[in-house]
């Protein structure tokens, strides 16, 4: 078993590449940009978690796991930066085709519009996919064809779904 510290969403993308069953990736304080990794497996579980779990690592832009196999992700923080670059259909993390992953004590922090960011939710011309002000947008976990797949401790905030769950077990 290996335990390395990572600073970026780049070091934590290669981190995953190099990594074997049984090691642990920490990730320092700070905020980390998007990810997305696919084709991952691994004899056994390895584990991604904050370093300092007082102050946890936080991804301010969506996470996505394609296809990866035996993962652990423990004390991390998935939140929106803001209306800028909001996608509905964007979750903060995803996981698609992946098995064996197991999330504890995760938090999941959405934007809610201002005024002048989203329309007024009374209006007769305001439709379902509209930014609404006041209101959640995001959604904050998809997991999608995906099994073995376990969340326990997750508190979710602000958003318009916490969890899509599709075709998984």
């Amino acid at each position: 078993m290996t335990a390395v510290v990572v600073n970026s969403a780049a070091e934590l993308a290669e981190a995953l590449r190099n990594a074997t069953g049984g090691d642990v990736i920490q990730l320092a304080a700070g905020n980390y940009d998007s990810l997305i990794i696919k084709d991952l497996a691994y004899s056994s579980d390895v584990t991604i978690t904050s370093l300092d779990p007082e102050n946890p690592a936080v991804f301010t832009e969506p996470v996505l796991f394609v296809r990866a196999h035996g993962l652990v992700l423990d004390n991390i923080v998935f939140a929106s930066s803001g209306i800028e670059g909001i996608q509905g259909t964007s979750p903060l993390l995803t996981l698609q085709s992946c098995e064996n992953v197991t999330m504890t004590d995760l938090v999941f922090t959405g934007h809610i519009p201002t005024e002048e960011e989203g329309v007024d939710p009374y209006a007769a011309d305001t439709t379902r996919g509209d930014i609404i002000a006041g209101y959640g947008y995001q959604t904050g976990l998809r997991i999608h064809d995906s099994d073995n797949v376990t969340l326990e401790g997750a508190e979710f905030r602000d958003l318009k779904f916490a969890i899509y769950l599709g075709e998984s077990s």
